[in-house]
């Protein structure tokens, strides 16, 4: 019998660290603390602005903050206008026909 190749979900791998909810635990703690540093160099650093926005404090924290705020809303509208709903191809399209929840999940011959 033939050994099952290995993929990047076995534990022998190096991607298996990614997948241990204590290194997801650490860089959420880690990319906290750079914010919360960053965010405190913010106030404290000397600052020679180019511009009148450049003085205002955090501005451009707010700026970023705003910025993925807009994209993030432009993503969802886009999201509406472009994919299509279930019954653009008509009644007879794979997509719309029912399913049992016992079904589902379950792979068909031919399906990788």
């Amino acid at each position: 019998m033939a050994k099952a190749p290995k993929n990047a979900n076995t534990k022998n791998g190096l991607w298996s660290l990614f997948d241990q909810t204590r290194f997801q635990t650490l860089a959420l703690y880690g990319l906290a603390g750079l914010a919360v540093l960053l965010l405190l160099l913010e106030f404290t650093g000397l600052r020679y602005g180019y511009t009148a926005a450049d003085e205002i404090p955090a501005f451009y924290i707010l700026y970023a903050a705003l910025g993925a705020g807009l994209i993030g809303l432009a993503s969802a509208a886009l999201r509406r206008v472009l994919l299509n709903s279930r019954s653009y191809y008509g009644d007879r399209c794979v997509q719309g026909e029912k399913h049992p929840v016992s079904d589902l999940g379950v792979k068909e011959s031919g399906d990788a």
